[in-house]
Parts: C-alpha cells; structure tokens; sequence
C-alpha cells in the first residue's frame, strides 16, 4: 500500500546569511537573493568557526580533497534528514 504525502500547507522558512538588526526591521538578504554577498558570508562564518589562517600550509590538493569529503557528508547527512522528515510526516498521517 503506498502512501502519498502532500507538503502543500508546509512552509519552508528562508535561510539567512545575517544577523537581524535590532534597529532595521529590513529582512537580511537570503541565499536566494541576488544581492547576497557571498564573500561576506564566508569571512563571517570563519569568524564564528575558524580561523581560515590555520589552512595556510594545506596544499590545494589536500584542500580539494577536504572541500569534496564534506560535500559529500553534506549530501548524504541531507539526504538522511529528507527521508526521517517523509518518514515523520506519513507516521503523522
């Protein structure tokens, strides 16, 4: 027996690069804007969570290797958190 699921009533919030201001209350820019500021978002995540300093002596090779490693645990952890939210939904159901 199959089971659809239907996601129309589901609301997918907006990711964002920034800090809301207290002051503004203009939305920061999402990923899916095109005045998203790429760069910026890098510098202020190494900010937060490492010091790009400590890769000086890494090789672009190793580097490569280390870039395509994560993107490959960032598909499959995706792909785990895809599956367990169907799999809640239709337990919902």
């Amino acid at each position: 027996e199959l089971t659809e699921v239907v996601a129309e009533n589901l609301e997918v919030p907006r990711p964002v690069c920034c800090k809301k201001s207290k002051k503004s209350k203009v939305s920061p820019p999402s990923f899916w804007d095109a005045d998203f500021n790429s760069l910026g978002f890098i510098e202020e995540q190494f900010e937060k969570h490492g010091n790009p300093a400590s890769f000086s002596q890494t090789t672009s090779e190793e580097l490569r290797k280390m870039s395509l490693s994560y993107q490959l645990r960032g598909t499959m952890l995706s792909y785990l958190l895809s599956t367990r939210q169907e799999l809640e939904l239709i337990e919902a159901n």
